[in-house]
């Protein structure tokens, strides 16, 4: 009995003395037990490294230590390379300082974090902090953070914030406080899944650069960078990594993007939209871009560049030209520096190969020509019954890529009996042969004759007696010569010819 006495009366001294000098944090199921932990100089209780197990993990604000309760600090990269943790959640007050290692870089509080794939950051004070240097750098799994109410001017760089999160498919951060940032490099690199994100709080004055920003961003449509309006880049000409260098490179679901309200002079535009093959407009009105090569290589169906204020020393993947209702113009341009200031350039998509088909308005065409210059095809047939047939002077394959039509080719329209009429413009250069043989009821050929020079043996013979032949020429004379073969070679006997001069 004296014994039960005894031991009763330990446990309430024990007891009593947990409730007068606090519980310490070395007792069994103590949260602390999962963190490497110790007071600082200034009396902080730091929790430096995680090495716990728990898949879902609350982070205390405040902990028991010593016989006091303290406020916690997270320190340096506490979670990084854990192989456990999926859910975190941070208790309202919980302040983290220092994430990374300042100026060296270094891991980030979640770098290497591969099941990670939530953070609830809704209660965190950042006031403490500076730097967000990979805080979730290849945590392959993320799909969610919560919160993120950077609202303070904590952040001078962002740099590899979400490098390799290639499961984050959105994120907000609309209350970023970005005023001290100088730095946006490799941001969201290799975010494959990302197809949204809110940077509509940034206030950056001053920008280094965004190279490697968005680079492999390949479910990424397009990002508003209205929020940069009056950001001043500030890269350097001579030095790579700066200003846009491979920004969005490999972004191949990129369709739309307006760099406009940035504003800045000599930056680097290296690879910058390299590889991006659905992008189809994209506006530098405002930059000032010094090296830019290959800055468009591999946009395949980019078809409008507002060009920036100036540029040097930059090559475009192929010619750059002039587009007027989806015909080539006149003037070409071999670098972006001779592109006029501020102007609207379109840079036709990738053609077909020589000897691919396909179909334009009801008539079928075949490749002759893929150069950018001067791209041609031949007119093989028709996909319709109609008895008036213009040929026209270009066509457009599906891409809306542009070609001259500049010949009819073998026996095109042989044996047709539905044509009486056919039109060919000032761009063909050669009539094949049989193109028109048996084309019965076919009594009515205009020809604009100012390039025609080969008529293929028989192409308008067995057509209708006394067919009319209205050929457009620079003089009669020419207009007679062409008829002339017309009849020797072409098989057009008794044919009639109708002069009209040619403009």
């Amino acid at each position: 009995m004296k014994k039960v006495k005894g031991m009763l009366m330990a446990v309430v001294l024990l007891l009593s003395g947990m409730l007068l000098f606090g519980f310490d944090s070395k007792a069994s199921g103590d949260p602390l037990d999962e963190y490497s932990h110790y007071l600082d100089s200034d009396g902080k209780l730091i929790l430096d490294e995680y090495h716990g197990k728990s898949a879902n993990v609350t982070v205390p604000a405040k902990a028991m230590y010593e016989g006091r309760m303290r406020e916690t600090y997270i320190y340096k990269e506490t979670f990084s390379k854990n192989t456990y943790i999926k859910n975190v959640k941070f208790e309202k007050g919980c302040k983290i300082s220092n994430i990374g290692y300042r100026f060296l870089g270094g891991p980030g509080l979640f770098s290497y974090c591969s099941r990670l794939e939530s953070v609830d950051m809704t209660g965190v004070d950042w006031s403490e902090l500076d730097s967000a240097y990979g805080m979730f750098q290849n945590c392959v799994s993320l799909k969610t953070v919560k919160g993120g109410n950077w609202d303070n001017e904590c952040f001078d760089t962002v740099k590899y914030m979400f490098e390799g999160c290639e499961s984050l498919e959105t994120i907000d951060l609309s209350k970023l406080d970005t005023s001290r940032v100088t730095d946006f490099e490799s941001m969201f690199k290799g975010c494959s899944a990302l197809k949204n994100v809110s940077l509509s709080r940034v206030n950056a004055k001053s920008i280094f650069g965004f190279s490697n920003m968005f680079y492999g961003c390949s479910s990424l449509e397009t990002v508003d960078f209205s929020p940069f309006a009056g950001t001043s880049i500030k890269g350097h000409s001579m030095i790579t990594g700066y200003g846009f260098d491979h920004m969005f490179e490999g972004c191949t679901n990129l369709k739309y993007i307006d760099l406009s309200p940035l504003e800045g002079g000599n930056c680097n535009a290296l690879d910058t939209f390299k590889d991006c093959s659905s992008l189809k407009t994209v506006n530098l009105h405002g930059l000032k871009l010094y090296y830019n090569r290959n800055m468009f290589n591999g946009c395949s169906n980019l078809s409008t560049i507002y060009t920036p204020a100036e540029s040097e020393a930059g090559d475009l993947p192929n010619k750059m030209c002039e587009f007027t209702n989806g015909r080539f113009g006149s003037v070409f341009y071999e670098r972006l520096s001779q592109a006029p200031a501020n102007s609207l350039i379109m840079v036709p998509p990738t053609r077909k190969a020589e000897g691919e088909t396909f179909a334009y308005n009801g008539i079928k065409y075949r490749v002759t020509y893929s150069a950018v210059e001067y791209a041609k095809v031949e007119v093989i047939g028709i996909e319709t019954g109609d008895e008036v047939v213009v040929i026209p002077d270009y066509a457009c394959d599906e891409n809306m890529a542009s070609y001259y039509v500049t010949s009819i080719g073998k026996n095109a329209f042989g044996g047709n009996s539905t044509i009486k009429t056919v039109i060919l413009p000032s761009t063909i250069e050669k009539i094949s042969a049989k193109a028109f043989y048996k084309c019965k009821k076919l009594g009515n050929v205009v020809i604009d004759s100012r390039n025609l020079k080969t008529i293929g043996k028989n192409c308008f013979k067995k057509i209708k007696k006394k067919a009319k032949f209205t050929i457009y020429a620079r003089s009669k004379k020419k207009a007679q010569t062409v008829m002339s073969k017309l009849n020797k070679f072409g098989g057009a006997k008794n044919g009639k010819l109708k002069y009209k001069k040619a403009n």
